[in-house]
């Protein structure tokens, strides 16, 4: 989803209204000018360049003609195409816009709008270069818009989604959890899961599993004075050498000493306990342990 300061006006190249029962070309690759497509009727498949993927009714597009790319359709479809040269430079500043290589809608909107106002102007009046370069500026703020809504909508959904994972996960700390299953009973892919979870907190889940569960099994030793066998059965573990490593490998020494240090050598052993338990809390982020 590329972001980009426009550093001058646009001008048209082309605007047209495409429809057939059958479709399969090659567009070449034009630097510098960017095309803005909606499709009207039918589906479209494009392969190449910035993206591939299937575009559906209503779907917008934003296309970077910086590679050349086939475009097909094996059934009827119509398209709405603005191409147009623009010039611009990717920026993370803050004079940008955002043009994704796809907008989903269900139905026509301001951007479909502008889309078909742009091609009638063009058809009618080529010579009005002005006011062409007016509307594909509107046009590419409309997206802007549109855009940013989609990303935010995207993020409220991935952060409820991980606060519902660190929910089930607390709720089930006393036994073996996996990827899958988290992602199940969130009914999301554990792909996409690992995805924004890892985006969120920083870990993989499995990793932010092991942390805390580690952690809870140190507190047991060090507050019950348990066993390392006997902690880690509390919490799903069957084999304790495997949680020895495991600690080893994610905190970098082993458990025992981890539990002097912070308890047998403490000259104030609950400061050090309430200490431990913070950082449980900050593994936990804005979910409360149980």
């Amino acid at each position: 989803m590329p972001k980009i300061e426009i550093l001058g006006l646009p001008v048209i190249e082309e605007a047209h209204i495409f429809s057939t029962p059958k479709y399969d070309n090659i567009l070449p690759e034009k630097e510098g000018c960017i095309e803005v497509s909606y499709i009207a009727e039918g589906k479209l498949y494009l392969d190449g360049g910035d993206s591939s993927d299937m575009r559906h009714q209503f779907d917008i597009s934003c296309t970077f003609r910086t590679a050349e790319r086939r475009v097909k359709s094996d059934a009827f479809h119509e398209h709405h195409t603005v191409c147009f040269h623009l010039p611009y430079r990717e920026s993370d500043g803050d004079n940008v816009i955002t043009l994704p290589y796809a907008l989903r809608f269900d139905a026509l909107s301001e951007a479909h709008r502008l889309i078909d106002e742009i091609i009638r102007i063009y058809t009618l009046y080529p010579d009005r270069s002005n006011l062409i370069s007016g509307f594909i500026l509107q046009l590419l703020d409309e997206i802007n818009e549109q855009s940013k809504k989609v990303e935010f909508s995207q993020r409220d959904a991935a952060s409820l989604y991980v606060y519902k994972a660190k929910a089930y996960i607390y709720n089930n700390l006393t036994r073996p959890i996996t990827q899958r299953e988290v992602a199940e009973k969130l009914n999301i892919t554990p792909e996409y899961f690992s995805s924004i979870f890892k985006a969120a907190c920083g870990l993989t889940p499995m990793r932010f599993i092991n942390r805390i569960k580690l952690m809870k099994i140190r507190m047991l030793m060090a507050r019950e004075g348990m066993k390392l066998y006997e902690a880690a059965e509390q919490y799903g573990f069957s084999d304790p050498n495997y949680v020895s490593k495991l600690y080893k490998k994610l905190f970098g020494q082993n458990i025992t000493d981890s539990i002097t240090v912070k308890f047998c050598d403490s000259e104030k052993p609950k400061e050090a306990e309430s200490e431990l338990e913070a950082e449980v809390s900050k593994e936990n982020g804005d979910t409360p342990p149980d």
